[in-house]
């Protein structure tokens, strides 16, 4: 490994990079792991359930473009980008313009996060970066994913969603709510309702089948991810002038 490139890669306070050449659908390269380690920058335990996040994502991302390409994307290797402390970093940050994921060190912290949880971020950031947009409508594209889950798996998202400390943890609160009722959506190729369904709606973006009585369920949970993220940012700024002030 070139030392320099590698000072590169962790040259900036509050975030490091792994650069696509150092990862496979298996996670991270062994070499890659061994320096991250003797930098202190990420212990065992993180390494590994980034690994099996990565995996599992991989196989996924397959299986979920198999069934349903029109909606479903197969899996791609981009530089990682993650952050170590959140307040030092604008949130939603893309370093390398389509060519990277932005994610959190807590995201693959066993005491913060969890297997389906980690799996999901890399769904979630892929989404954003692919639409451009940080709203509710990745989220919506996203929700299908969820009906691919078994109830264990859903309730290890929510386990996540709950014990997250990212900034915009409270839209991941709403999300872990809104679990009891996401397996009830249903979508136009990965769970065709088998009877009608009355006052249905249908979201052709997402090929998200909704049924009536989910319809202002599913508006509230998109109306908060957005204040989440607005609330974000707005934090961000305030975090950021009081600094500048500070220091001039």
């Amino acid at each position: 490994m070139n030392a320099d490139l590698f000072d590169y890669y962790f040259a900036h306070d509050g975030i490091f990079v792994i650069p696509i050449e150092y990862l496979s659908s298996v996670g991270l390269s062994r070499s890659f792991e061994d320096d991250v380690l003797e930098r202190g920058i990420f212990n065992r335990e993180s390494i590994e359930l980034f690994n099996q996040a990565f995996n599992t994502y991989w196989k996924r991302a397959l299986d979920l473009h198999q069934a349903a390409p029109r909606f479903w994307f197969p899996p791609r290797v981009q530089h990682v980008c993650i952050v170590t402390q959140p307040n030092c970093i604008r949130p939603y940050y893309l370093p390398f313009n389509k060519n990277s994921w932005t994610v959190y060190a807590s995201d693959f912290n066993p005491a913060f996060s969890t297997l389906e949880f980690a799996t999901y971020q890399l769904f979630h950031v892929e989404r954003m970066a692919l639409l451009q947009e940080i709203g509710p409508a990745s989220l919506a594209a996203n929700l299908s994913y969820f009906l691919t889950l078994s109830h264990k798996q859903l309730r290890d998202v929510a386990t996540g969603c709950r014990k997250t400390p990212r900034p915009d943890a409270k839209g991941f609160r709403a999300l872990a709510e809104a679990m009891s009722w996401i397996p009830k959506l249903y979508h136009e190729q990965l769970k065709r309702p088998t009877m009608g369904l009355p006052r249905a709606r249908v979201m052709r973006e997402t090929g998200l089948i909704i049924p009536g009585s989910l319809s202002n369920k599913l508006d509230r949970l998109l109306r908060s991810w957005l204040n989440c993220a607005s609330d974000v940012i707005q934090q961000h700024r305030g975090t950021y002038t009081r600094r500048s002030t500070q220091e001039t």
